[in-house]
């Protein structure tokens, strides 16, 4: 009877298909942030499509801090906020902090980092300044 009440209980309280949420501590401040960063820079999501659970993105750079080589750069995040992946729109501009997959060395990001739109990333230029210009692939 106890059993049958519990499983009822959880029943009500975590609907069919529903997952934990991501969890990740706040992201440290942007100075901070830009040294732990693999790659950093602002650019506009010309490409967005998910394969195998990953949502692979890629960007037209317009400003850069480190770790970029040319002009345009894909990064790849989870699939769903769910799983603490960004959910990049194409056309949108982003100010972008990557780290490195130790396995595939594929540059990553999600929503436990500094990553956000152009609009709300103006505290974060004010304090890490205004980067450079890519060079051109």
């Amino acid at each position: 009877m106890r059993t049958t009440a519990l499983l009822a209980l959880m029943a009500l309280l975590l609907p069919a298909g529903q997952t934990l949420a991501c969890s990740c501590e706040s992201p440290p401040a942007p100075d901070k942030a830009l040294k732990l960063a693999e790659a950093v820079f602002l650019g506009k999501a010309v490409d967005v499509k998910v394969e195998n659970g990953t949502r692979i993105a890629t960007f037209k750079i317009k400003r850069t801090w480190k770790g970029t080589k040319g002009d345009t750069v894909t990064v790849l995040t989870s699939v769903s906020g769910e799983s603490c992946g960004y959910l990049f729109k194409e056309g949108e501009q982003y100010l972008v902090y990557c780290y490195r997959e130790t396995k595939s060395k594929s540059l990553r990001t999600s929503i436990c980092h500094r990553t956000t739109t152009k609009q709300d990333a103006k505290q974060d230029v004010k304090v890490i300044g205004k980067g450079k210009k890519p060079p051109k692939d």
